[in-house]
Protein backbone atom coordinates (compact mmCIF):
# COMPACT_ATOMS: atom_id res chain seq x y z
CA UNK A 1 0.00 0.00 0.00
CA UNK A 2 2.68 2.29 1.09
CA UNK A 3 4.75 2.14 -2.49
CA UNK A 4 0.97 2.33 -4.00
CA UNK A 5 0.61 5.69 -2.23
CA UNK A 6 4.07 6.78 -3.18
CA UNK A 7 3.39 6.72 -6.83
CA UNK A 8 -0.07 8.20 -6.28
CA UNK A 9 1.84 10.97 -4.82
CA UNK A 10 4.78 10.95 -7.66
CA UNK A 11 1.91 11.29 -10.31
CA UNK A 12 -0.13 13.92 -8.63
CA UNK A 13 2.71 16.26 -8.84
CA UNK A 14 3.60 15.35 -12.13
CA UNK A 15 -0.25 15.96 -13.30
CA UNK A 16 -0.08 19.34 -11.09
CA UNK A 17 3.00 20.57 -13.46
CA UNK A 18 1.28 19.58 -16.83
CA UNK A 19 -2.36 20.79 -18.12
CA UNK A 20 -2.80 16.70 -18.79
CA UNK A 21 -6.03 16.68 -17.38
CA UNK A 22 -7.15 20.29 -19.23
CA UNK A 23 -6.31 18.58 -22.13
CA UNK A 24 -8.37 15.35 -21.89
CA UNK A 25 -11.48 17.62 -20.82
CA UNK A 26 -10.96 19.25 -23.60
CA UNK A 27 -9.69 17.20 -26.67
CA UNK A 28 -12.20 14.92 -28.68
CA UNK A 29 -11.84 11.25 -27.05
CA UNK A 30 -10.02 8.65 -28.96
CA UNK A 31 -11.62 6.01 -27.14
CA UNK A 32 -14.92 5.32 -25.72
CA UNK A 33 -14.78 4.45 -21.96
CA UNK A 34 -18.01 3.00 -19.88
CA UNK A 35 -16.81 2.14 -16.63
CA UNK A 36 -18.87 0.39 -13.53
CA UNK A 37 -18.79 -1.15 -10.18
CA UNK A 38 -20.94 -4.48 -10.02
CA UNK A 39 -21.97 -7.45 -7.63
CA UNK A 40 -22.45 -10.04 -10.73
CA UNK A 41 -20.68 -13.05 -10.77
CA UNK A 42 -17.62 -13.05 -12.62
CA UNK A 43 -19.40 -15.66 -15.45
CA UNK A 44 -22.58 -13.74 -15.73
CA UNK A 45 -20.24 -10.56 -15.83
CA UNK A 46 -18.01 -11.09 -18.47
CA UNK A 47 -20.84 -12.48 -20.60
CA UNK A 48 -22.81 -9.45 -20.07
CA UNK A 49 -19.43 -7.11 -20.80
CA UNK A 50 -18.51 -8.77 -23.94
CA UNK A 51 -22.03 -8.26 -25.66
CA UNK A 52 -22.28 -5.19 -24.78
CA UNK A 53 -18.50 -4.03 -26.00
CA UNK A 54 -19.42 -6.28 -29.41
CA UNK A 55 -22.61 -4.07 -30.16
CA UNK A 56 -21.43 -0.84 -30.25
CA UNK A 57 -20.19 0.67 -33.62
CA UNK A 58 -16.82 2.12 -32.64
CA UNK A 59 -13.61 -0.27 -32.36
CA UNK A 60 -12.45 1.93 -30.15
CA UNK A 61 -14.42 0.72 -27.09
CA UNK A 62 -13.63 -0.32 -23.72
CA UNK A 63 -15.80 -1.36 -20.90
CA UNK A 64 -14.64 -1.74 -17.40
CA UNK A 65 -15.89 -3.12 -13.71
CA UNK A 66 -14.64 -4.38 -10.71
CA UNK A 67 -14.91 -8.34 -10.19
CA UNK A 68 -17.17 -8.99 -6.99
CA UNK A 69 -14.89 -11.95 -6.18
CA UNK A 70 -11.90 -9.92 -6.23
CA UNK A 71 -13.11 -6.71 -5.61
CA UNK A 72 -10.03 -4.92 -6.01
CA UNK A 73 -9.24 -5.80 -9.23
CA UNK A 74 -10.76 -4.27 -12.21
CA UNK A 75 -12.14 -6.08 -15.58
CA UNK A 76 -11.75 -4.31 -18.99
CA UNK A 77 -12.96 -5.55 -21.70
CA UNK A 78 -11.73 -3.60 -25.33
CA UNK A 79 -13.42 -4.07 -28.40
CA UNK A 80 -9.89 -4.66 -31.12
CA UNK A 81 -6.70 -6.18 -29.94
CA UNK A 82 -4.88 -3.06 -31.71
CA UNK A 83 -7.12 -0.93 -29.37
CA UNK A 84 -5.91 -3.24 -26.12
CA UNK A 85 -1.99 -2.93 -27.40
CA UNK A 86 -2.51 0.75 -27.84
CA UNK A 87 -3.53 1.34 -24.40
CA UNK A 88 -1.58 -1.01 -22.70
CA UNK A 89 1.05 -2.34 -24.72
CA UNK A 90 3.83 0.12 -23.63
CA UNK A 91 3.48 -0.63 -20.02
CA UNK A 92 3.12 -4.32 -20.43
CA UNK A 93 6.43 -4.22 -22.39
CA UNK A 94 8.33 -2.05 -20.27
CA UNK A 95 7.25 -4.32 -17.26
CA UNK A 96 8.09 -7.38 -18.71
CA UNK A 97 11.28 -6.86 -20.52
CA UNK A 98 12.79 -4.12 -17.92
CA UNK A 99 14.03 -2.32 -20.84
CA UNK A 100 13.79 1.65 -21.49
CA UNK A 101 10.41 3.00 -22.70
CA UNK A 102 9.36 2.38 -26.00
CA UNK A 103 9.24 4.94 -28.29
CA UNK A 104 6.02 6.47 -30.05
CA UNK A 105 7.51 4.28 -33.46
CA UNK A 106 8.38 1.08 -31.51
CA UNK A 107 5.47 1.13 -29.67
CA UNK A 108 2.94 1.44 -32.77
CA UNK A 109 5.21 -1.10 -34.65
CA UNK A 110 5.27 -3.63 -31.69
CA UNK A 111 4.59 -7.16 -33.11
CA UNK A 112 3.32 -8.23 -29.35
CA UNK A 113 0.10 -6.28 -30.47
CA UNK A 114 -0.89 -9.73 -32.90
CA UNK A 115 -0.36 -11.95 -29.97
CA UNK A 116 -0.85 -10.46 -26.82
CA UNK A 117 -4.30 -12.10 -25.83
CA UNK A 118 -4.46 -10.22 -22.20
CA UNK A 119 -2.83 -7.94 -19.66
CA UNK A 120 -2.52 -8.05 -16.06
CA UNK A 121 -1.27 -5.46 -14.19
CA UNK A 122 -0.55 -4.20 -10.73
CA UNK A 123 -1.95 -0.88 -10.54
CA UNK A 124 1.27 0.37 -8.70
CA UNK A 125 3.25 -0.79 -11.71
CA UNK A 126 1.23 0.68 -13.58
CA UNK A 127 1.79 4.25 -12.03
CA UNK A 128 5.31 3.45 -12.22
CA UNK A 129 5.69 3.69 -16.02
CA UNK A 130 2.80 6.56 -15.87
CA UNK A 131 5.24 8.45 -14.02
CA UNK A 132 8.32 7.55 -16.21
CA UNK A 133 6.23 7.67 -19.43
CA UNK A 134 5.57 11.38 -18.00
CA UNK A 135 8.99 12.54 -17.72
CA UNK A 136 10.36 11.09 -21.01
CA UNK A 137 7.84 12.13 -23.13
CA UNK A 138 9.52 14.58 -25.59
CA UNK A 139 11.84 11.88 -25.78
CA UNK A 140 9.37 9.12 -26.69
CA UNK A 141 7.91 11.28 -28.92
CA UNK A 142 10.83 12.20 -31.09
CA UNK A 143 11.06 9.16 -32.71
CA UNK A 144 7.23 9.46 -33.85
CA UNK A 145 4.60 7.00 -34.86
CA UNK A 146 4.57 6.44 -38.12
CA UNK A 147 2.00 8.17 -40.67
CA UNK A 148 -1.39 6.00 -40.03
CA UNK A 149 -0.59 5.28 -36.96
CA UNK A 150 -1.06 8.11 -34.72
CA UNK A 151 -4.21 6.98 -33.58
CA UNK A 152 -2.85 4.73 -31.27
CA UNK A 153 -0.53 7.51 -29.80
CA UNK A 154 -3.93 9.36 -29.20
CA UNK A 155 -5.92 6.35 -27.73
CA UNK A 156 -3.17 5.40 -25.12
CA UNK A 157 -2.86 9.30 -23.93
CA UNK A 158 -7.19 9.59 -24.02
CA UNK A 159 -7.43 6.06 -21.73
CA UNK A 160 -4.22 7.15 -19.50
CA UNK A 161 -5.88 10.71 -18.88
CA UNK A 162 -9.52 9.44 -18.63
CA UNK A 163 -8.77 6.03 -16.81
CA UNK A 164 -5.18 5.15 -15.69
CA UNK A 165 -4.21 7.72 -13.84
CA UNK A 166 -7.54 8.39 -12.25
CA UNK A 167 -7.32 4.32 -11.39
CA UNK A 168 -3.60 4.93 -9.78
CA UNK A 169 -4.36 8.49 -8.06
CA UNK A 170 -7.74 6.57 -6.31
CA UNK A 171 -5.61 3.53 -4.81
CA UNK A 172 -8.99 1.53 -4.44
CA UNK A 173 -7.52 -1.36 -6.72
CA UNK A 174 -4.64 -3.76 -6.95
CA UNK A 175 -5.11 -5.05 -10.15
CA UNK A 176 -5.80 -4.38 -13.82
CA UNK A 177 -7.20 -7.29 -16.16
CA UNK A 178 -7.61 -6.28 -19.57
CA UNK A 179 -8.79 -8.91 -22.35
CA UNK A 180 -10.26 -8.24 -26.20
CA UNK A 181 -14.59 -8.56 -26.07
CA UNK A 182 -14.20 -11.67 -28.48
CA UNK A 183 -11.56 -13.77 -26.26
CA UNK A 184 -12.46 -17.17 -24.73
CA UNK A 185 -13.05 -18.34 -21.23
CA UNK A 186 -9.22 -19.41 -21.12
CA UNK A 187 -7.78 -16.33 -21.69
CA UNK A 188 -10.16 -14.48 -19.07
CA UNK A 189 -9.43 -17.40 -16.11
CA UNK A 190 -5.48 -17.22 -16.86
CA UNK A 191 -5.64 -13.53 -16.36
CA UNK A 192 -7.93 -13.56 -13.32
CA UNK A 193 -5.77 -16.68 -11.68
CA UNK A 194 -2.75 -13.90 -12.08
CA UNK A 195 -4.99 -11.22 -10.55
CA UNK A 196 -5.56 -14.16 -7.82
CA UNK A 197 -2.32 -14.25 -7.18
CA UNK A 198 -1.25 -10.50 -7.05
CA UNK A 199 -3.79 -10.35 -4.22
CA UNK A 200 -4.42 -13.16 -1.76
CA UNK A 201 -0.78 -13.76 0.36
CA UNK A 202 -2.56 -16.87 1.32
CA UNK A 203 -3.04 -18.21 -2.28
CA UNK A 204 0.19 -17.19 -3.34
CA UNK A 205 1.67 -19.36 0.00
CA UNK A 206 0.06 -21.97 -1.01
CA UNK A 207 1.44 -21.92 -4.57
CA UNK A 208 4.47 -21.69 -3.05
CA UNK A 209 3.93 -24.83 -0.81
CA UNK A 210 2.62 -26.97 -3.90
CA UNK A 211 5.89 -25.81 -5.76
CA UNK A 212 8.22 -26.69 -3.26
CA UNK A 213 6.71 -29.60 -2.93
CA UNK A 214 7.36 -30.90 -6.43
CA UNK A 215 10.59 -33.26 -7.23
CA UNK A 216 13.61 -31.00 -8.41
CA UNK A 217 13.00 -32.62 -12.64
CA UNK A 218 9.78 -31.34 -12.35
CA UNK A 219 10.34 -27.56 -11.00
CA UNK A 220 13.72 -27.60 -13.63
CA UNK A 221 11.42 -28.93 -16.53
CA UNK A 222 8.69 -26.94 -15.93
CA UNK A 223 11.07 -23.74 -15.81
CA UNK A 224 12.72 -24.95 -18.96
CA UNK A 225 9.27 -24.82 -21.08
CA UNK A 226 8.67 -21.04 -19.62
CA UNK A 227 12.01 -19.87 -21.05
CA UNK A 228 10.77 -20.65 -24.13
CA UNK A 229 8.09 -17.64 -24.19
CA UNK A 230 10.31 -16.60 -22.69
CA UNK A 231 9.32 -15.46 -19.77
CA UNK A 232 12.23 -14.79 -16.27
CA UNK A 233 12.84 -18.26 -14.61
CA UNK A 234 14.90 -16.81 -12.51
CA UNK A 235 11.84 -14.35 -10.86
CA UNK A 236 10.71 -16.91 -8.62
CA UNK A 237 7.57 -14.66 -8.03
CA UNK A 238 6.79 -15.10 -11.52
CA UNK A 239 7.44 -18.43 -11.92
CA UNK A 240 4.86 -19.09 -9.54
CA UNK A 241 2.01 -17.08 -10.86
CA UNK A 242 2.70 -18.47 -14.24
CA UNK A 243 2.59 -22.06 -13.00
CA UNK A 244 -0.33 -21.96 -11.12
CA UNK A 245 -1.56 -19.84 -14.04
CA UNK A 246 -1.16 -22.60 -16.57
CA UNK A 247 -2.26 -25.32 -14.21
CA UNK A 248 -5.35 -24.14 -13.16
CA UNK A 249 -6.62 -22.27 -16.00
CA UNK A 250 -10.30 -23.38 -18.76
CA UNK A 251 -8.60 -25.63 -21.59
CA UNK A 252 -4.72 -26.41 -19.22
CA UNK A 253 -4.27 -29.36 -21.45
CA UNK A 254 -3.96 -27.46 -24.75
CA UNK A 255 -1.62 -24.31 -23.55
CA UNK A 256 1.87 -24.18 -22.64
CA UNK A 257 1.87 -26.21 -19.68
CA UNK A 258 -0.43 -29.01 -20.58
CA UNK A 259 2.11 -31.37 -20.60
CA UNK A 260 2.11 -31.11 -16.44
CA UNK A 261 -1.44 -30.20 -16.43
CA UNK A 262 -1.95 -33.81 -14.08
CA UNK A 263 -0.66 -30.97 -11.74
CA UNK A 264 -3.44 -29.26 -11.09
CA UNK A 265 -4.83 -31.30 -8.34
CA UNK A 266 -2.15 -31.60 -5.96
CA UNK A 267 -1.91 -28.02 -6.38
CA UNK A 268 -5.59 -27.62 -5.70
CA UNK A 269 -5.67 -30.32 -2.52
CA UNK A 270 -3.00 -27.78 -1.42
CA UNK A 271 -5.17 -24.68 -1.69
CA UNK A 272 -8.57 -26.90 -0.39
CA UNK A 273 -6.29 -27.82 2.90
CA UNK A 274 -6.30 -24.21 3.60
CA UNK A 275 -9.64 -23.15 3.11
CA UNK A 276 -8.65 -21.20 -0.48
CA UNK A 277 -11.11 -21.93 -3.70
CA UNK A 278 -9.56 -21.02 -6.84
CA UNK A 279 -11.78 -18.31 -8.20
CA UNK A 280 -14.23 -19.09 -11.50
CA UNK A 281 -13.23 -20.84 -13.86
CA UNK A 282 -10.15 -22.65 -12.82
CA UNK A 283 -9.66 -26.15 -11.90
CA UNK A 284 -8.38 -29.20 -13.75
CA UNK A 285 -10.16 -30.02 -16.92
Amino acid sequence: MLRRIGWSVLLGFAILLRPLLSYAESAPHAIEIYASESPTPLADLASDMRSRVMSKKSKRVVMCSTISELPTTMLCFFKTKPGMHAALGRITEKLETKRPLLTDREHTANPSKLTIEGHDLRVMDIGQVLYEHDIARERLSMDAAPEGSEWMIELERDFGLRYLIPLVVQAKHDVLVALVAESDDAVLGHEVLHATFFTMQSYQNAVRVFWQGLSAKHRAEIKARLATIPYDINDEALVLNEVQAYLLMPGAKDELLGEWQHLARPLLRVMYANGIAPPWGSGPN
